[in-house]
């Protein structure tokens, strides 16, 4: 009988270890995301202060600021570019006016209401 019990008690501890273990784990894995939220959430936070930056300082920039301005820049207007290509291949065309993008076949722009 003492081999049983002894069996019983030597389970009973590595289910409680093995409970512990998977416990654990879980733990690690929801701090793990919990960490990975709060760094996305900083570079979120970075991100908006260099484009406040980047805005309050683009006509003067400061002589170390320059290189990346001039890329920020380049970027925008291929940007641009690419939305624009879209929009064509979407069936659009922007307005001589305003802007905006109408329909191809449209005579005037929803927007303003210039005649194209």
């Amino acid at each position: 009988m003492a081999f049983f019990d002894d069996l019983q008690k030597n389970l009973s501890s590595v289910g409680k270890q093995a409970a512990e273990k998977a416990k654990d784990v879980a733990d690690i894995t929801v701090k793990t995301a919990q960490l990975h939220t709060e760094k996305q959430k900083l570079e979120e936070c970075y991100a908006r202060i260099g484009q406040r930056f980047y805005e309050a300082t683009k006509d003067v920039p400061a002589e170390m600021d320059l290189v990346d301005f001039n890329e920020v820049e380049a970027r925008l207007s291929a940007m641009k570019v690419l939305e624009d290509e879209i929009q064509q291949l979407r069936g659009k065309k922007p307005c001589p006016n305003c802007g905006e993008m109408v329909d191809k076949e449209s005579n005037y722009c929803n927007h303003c209401g210039t005649s194209i």
